[in-house]
């Protein structure tokens, strides 16, 4: 894998001994609570990331090796700044949840949160959100126009980009600015034909590098032959699926 040092040499916040934060980006939820998340100087950060790349670590049944980071400069705020948002998709309508309250300790935010549902249209335009369920939806927050502009435009983002799961946890209003700290998304594959450039990146320079990637669960490292399947898949416009359930099985 790569070394943190050649990767913390192309960004200039690290390169000037920034507070910043490190954890794994491999589909593990709640990060916090398994002490998978270091917050420290770059020396403090490499250090964490020596010591814990390429380890194995248990997350409820399912064991597996860390080898995918993300490393990002640390917010500074209060845990009663920290906001919860998250948008789903099911059969006939989107769902949006907000909690002024978010954060690791966030609890049952199923029985916490507000909820608006914007029911399913033919055209993405017709599906929007009203004044009126903006202000249900962000309750305490809704004369707050930043949160408002930014809960509009994450559903236009969501809607555009074809996600079919997007949660926020969390996110802070701190100096006039959003800053999203922590988030976990899906994207439905089938509509790669779509939008794959959108996917790609926010500029050409990033498309023309990496497209996007749809990473196996945790624990589920892909084989080689799995990864080549995959490989064919994302270049046709035929499904082509390989999940070998027992390499010795005959």
């Amino acid at each position: 894998g790569e070394k943190f040092s050649d990767i913390a040499a192309k960004y200039e916040w690290l390169a000037k001994d920034n507070k910043g934060v490190i954890k794994p980006d491999q589909l593990i939820k709640r990060r916090g609570k398994l002490g998978l998340v270091k917050i420290g100087t770059p020396a403090d950060l490499e250090a964490w990331f020596d010591k814990t790349a390429n380890s194995y670590v248990k997350v409820g049944q399912t064991e597996g090796r860390l080898h995918t980071f993300i490393v990002e400069p640390f917010c500074a705020h209060t845990e009663n700044e920290e906001m919860y948002i998250a948008i789903y998709s099911e059969r006939c309508r989107d769902v949006i949840m907000f909690y002024e309250h978010g954060g690791v300790d966030i609890g049952d935010v199923e029985e916490k949160a507000r909820t608006i549902n914007i029911p399913v249209r033919l055209e993405d335009g017709e599906m929007s959100i009203t004044e009126r369920e903006i202000d249900v939806l962000l309750g305490p927050c809704k004369e707050n126009e930043a949160i408002r502009k930014f809960v509009r435009n994450l559903y236009e983002a969501y809607k555009t980009l074809h996600f079919t799961y997007l949660e926020i946890n969390p996110f802070v209003f701190t100096n006039g600015r959003i800053h999203i700290l922590d988030l976990a998304a899906k994207l439905d594959e089938t509509a790669n034909f779509l939008c794959s450039d959108k996917w790609n990146g926010r500029n050409a320079s990033a498309r023309a590098a990496r497209s996007i990637e749809f990473p196996a669960p945790f624990g589920r490292d892909l084989t080689s032959e799995e990864q080549y399947i995959s490989d064919m898949d994302a270049k046709t416009g035929a499904s082509l699926k390989l999940t070998i359930l027992n390499r010795k099985g005959r």
